[in-house]
């Protein structure tokens, strides 16, 4: 399963929404029978980091690193499109 945006607003951080919200997404994993629950998170963002790995028991996966493209560089492939046609 694949998480793709969760954001607690500060106002309920601390209160345990976050693991709530963590508790339904395993039930839905669990009754989809799902491998695994996969998402990203900003390497900035220190607080979530630690809620994901020491409340959670969450691994960091090192071996991936995300990818971008932006305005510009979407443009870009166009260039792309003749070749594959």
């Amino acid at each position: 399963m694949q998480l793709e945006d969760l954001y607690v607003d500060p106002t309920y951080r601390g209160k345990g929404v976050g693991k709530a919200l963590f508790a339904e997404l395993g039930k839905v994993a669990e009754e989809k029978d799902c491998a695994r629950i996969d998402w990203q998170v900003l390497k900035w963002n220190q607080p979530s980091i630690d809620f994901y790995e020491k409340t959670l028991g969450a691994t960091a996966m090192s071996e991936w690193m995300g990818m971008r493209l932006e305005g510009a560089q979407i443009q870009n492939l166009r260039k792309f499109r003749s070749e594959s046609s």
